[in-house]
C-alpha cells in the first residue's frame, strides 16, 4: 500500500505526510501537517467487520490492509 499516493488521490495537500505503523493493537495510520495531525487505529476486529476497501473517506487508510 502506498499511503502517499492514496492520500494525494483523496485530495490531501502535498504538505501532509502519511505513514503506517504496525502495533500490537492493529495498525496505526498517521497523517501530519506541521505540528498538527491525526491518527486512526485500525484493529483486527475492524478489518474482519468491514473487510478491505470500505467505500468512504476511510478508503485510503484501510484499502488492501486487512
Amino acid at each position: 500500500m502506498n499511503l502517499t499516493e492514496m492520500a494525494q488521490r483523496e485530495g490531501l495537500p502535498d504538505s501532509v505526510t502519511v505513514e503506517r505503523e504496525d502495533t500490537e493493537a492493529g495498525f496505526l495510520i498517521r497523517a501530519v501537517q506541521g505540528e498538527r495531525g491525526a491518527e486512526v487505529l485500525i484493529t483486527p476486529s475492524a478489518c474482519k467487520m468491514y473487510g478491505e476497501g470500505p467505500a468512504s473517506m476511510w478508503r485510503w487508510t484501510a484499502s488492501g490492509s486487512c
